[in-house]
């Protein structure tokens, strides 16, 4: 199993794991919308910024960011019962509730009783493990009362890839909302219901400001927010797909030309570049087998941190001829 990697606080990762026998657990629309809820619940209550997904039949991709945890002044007890009550009943955070007034009510010491409970929850949220680990147990506890079913129902933890910004987190993006196309289940993603492209196609706005997330530059200082969709839409579908743009000739011909840096913002306005879709097909291991994923800069700094929390080995990155490395395995010294 791949060792346990934190990044930095707000670091975007992709995350997937896969059902044990790779049996068909979330074969219909039905068991997917339950998982997406859970998974959409959790990440309200943790802090997890989902930028896009995709939920397979076997398995799952999340591309998302975990931000810094901010202090207890920010995650007040107001806050912390506002963040359980998107995975708890009503009536269950209500008794929570009365339980903290019980404590203050019985003890000088009830505010400080108060808070040791309050930081159990906290240290939950802002964590990528925490986060995985609860939706897995919540949809393996439905999933087995469902089906009247025991026993483990993921194969493994769960795989993680640290993604750098730009042009690597863009790439991750684009290979999971394929997931589908690349299954024969549908010709474009936007046709698919369970990933994260579909829904902000289909209008969801948490969706729309994911993918702005991923469209922007780095070296842009703007808020995501200022990218209007209508151009973030058209942008990252180019990345989707290997058509080019038309352009029309003087004699009324149409012509399909390269993609521009404009249009892709990265590297791949050189004559003959290999389009995005088509360069994902060959990097699909990097897409799931890799600890880090960005260029050689950004792996060097990681490798830099990694060698404090995994003595005795040295990691080594593996170059790409777009510019992007990969860390696929930690080699002992020799």
């Amino acid at each position: 199993m791949k060792p346990r990697l934190i990044g930095k606080p707000g670091s975007k990762y992709h995350v997937i794991s896969r059902f044990v026998d790779r049996q068909f657990a979330m074969g219909d629309d039905a068991s997917k919308r339950i998982f997406s809820q859970i998974m959409f619940s959790q990440a309200a209550f943790t802090g997890v910024e989902i930028l896009t997904y995709c939920i397979m039949s076997n398995h799952f991709h999340i591309l998302l960011r975990v931000p810094e945890r901010p202090g207890s002044d920010i995650l007040n007890e107001e806050e912390v019962l506002r963040r359980l009550g998107k995975i708890w009943k009503k009536k269950k955070v209500e008794n929570l509730q009365a339980t903290f007034a019980n404590m203050r009510e019985i003890s000088v010491e009830g505010d400080a009783l108060v808070e040791r409970e309050l930081d159990r929850y906290r240290r939950r949220m802002f964590d990528l493990s925490e986060f995985m680990k609860d939706v897995k147990q919540r949809f393996s506890t439905w999933f087995n009362q469902t089906n009247e079913r025991k026993g483990t129902l993921f194969e493994e933890r769960f795989k993680s890839v640290i993604v750098q910004d730009g042009q690597a987190l863009r790439m991750m993006a684009a290979y999971i909302d394929l997931n589908p196309v690349r299954a024969g289940m549908v010709s474009d993603p936007a046709d698919y219901l369970w990933c994260g492209y579909a829904q902000a196609v289909g209008g969801n706005q948490v969706r729309r400001r994911g993918l702005r997330t991923i469209m922007t530059d780095p070296r842009d200082t703007r808020p995501a927010s200022a990218h209007p969709w209508k151009n973030v839409a058209k942008r990252y579908r180019l990345w989707l797909h290997d058509r080019g743009v038309e352009t029309h000739h003087r004699d009324g011909r149409q012509k399909k030309r390269g993609f521009t840096r404009a249009e892709l913002i990265a590297s791949w306005n050189t004559e003959g570049a290999i389009p995005p879709a088509t360069l994902l097909r060959c990097k699909a291991r990097c897409m799931t087998e890799a600890l880090v994923y960005g260029d050689q800069t950004f792996l060097l700094e990681t490798i830099g941190e990694l060698r404090t929390k995994i003595p005795g080995k040295r990691p080594k990155p593996n170059e790409a001829d777009d510019g992007l490395c990969t860390l696929v395995n930690l080699r002992k010294p020799s």
